[in-house]
């Protein structure tokens, strides 16, 4: 789910308080806030870095197989994996999206370990500063991502920032009570990286397909379920929009299964 508040409030949508439809073991839902915490100790592991990524003698390789290496070897004992690099205009700085893995290599759910990466005037070292650092909102904010989105999305001290700088609530966990889920993802998932501007998003799964309630009611703003199951280059997902918040705001519901979304869902009709 994906909240995008929009001040284009005269789109009339089909109303939808509560549904229910079967969902594959994946459900992307944003919006719901869950409980951070930070990195596990463990055995030092070998940092993952993309294989994609060039390899030059040039200022990125001393970041992503020199300095990186060690930083994380020296102040943590988890295994991790670089998931994400955003650079600035004249890649002198950057942002690297860490994630933590388990001993199988697969990603943990939790949130992405910021790193920020700053090049020395004589271009040959990089200064680190992780997000776990004390001083590292200072660092951040006196950078170029400082006026940024990233700097308004990410957690700086301990109060995280929305978007707009309004806190939503109102939500549920989107299944039957009494029922347990996994979190496979959070807010470090992949599309939700800055460049993606995609806020509090989750997966959560039990190994079966499984009803999904609404987290919150609305109208139904857009559907779609005509995508083949496991079909990963087309994905099924139903899009509420909330106008009890001020901008309104929506939530997307994603890897839903084909021919999962009720027909009295899929019909718009203006509300007065």
């Amino acid at each position: 789910m994906n909240t995008i508040p929009d001040s284009n409030q005269n789109q009339a949508k089909s109303r939808a308080w509560l549904f229910v439809f079967p969902i594959l073991a994946l459900l992307l839902l944003t919006l719901i806030l869950v409980s951070k915490d930070g990195p596990g100790l463990s055995e030092p592991k070998d940092l993952v870095i993309p294989t994609d990524l060039p390899r030059t003698n040039g200022p990125l390789e001393v970041l992503l197989f020199e300095q990186l290496p060690v930083l994380v070897n020296e102040r943590f004992s988890s295994d991790w994996r670089l998931v994400d690099i955003q650079f600035n205009e004249d890649s002198t700085q950057a942002v690297l999206w860490m994630a933590e893995t388990d001993s199988d290599g697969e990603i943990l759910a939790r949130e992405p370990l910021l790193i920020l990466a700053i090049l020395n005037t004589t271009k040959t070292q990089w200064s680190m500063y992780t997000a776990l650092d004390e001083n590292f909102g200072e660092h951040l904010m006196a950078s170029d991502f400082g006026e940024s989105e990233l700097a308004d999305s990410v957690l700086v001290g301990v109060e995280p920032k929305s978007p707009t700088g309004i806190v939503y609530g109102g939500y549920y966990l989107p299944w039957e009570a009494g029922l347990t889920k996994r979190v496979t993802w959070s807010v470090s998932h992949t599309s939700c990286t800055p460049q993606s501007h995609c806020y509090y998003a989750f997966d959560f799964a039990d190994g079966t397909m499984f009803d999904v309630v609404a987290a919150k009611g609305g109208f139904v703003y857009h559907w779609r379920d005509t995508c083949s199951n496991n079909n990963k280059s087309c994905t099924n997902s139903i899009t509420l929009e909330d106008r009890t918040t001020i901008p309104w705001t929506y939530q997307i519901y994603l890897h839903l299964a084909k021919n999962s979304i009720p027909e009295e869902l899929k019909k718009r009709r203006n509300l007065r």
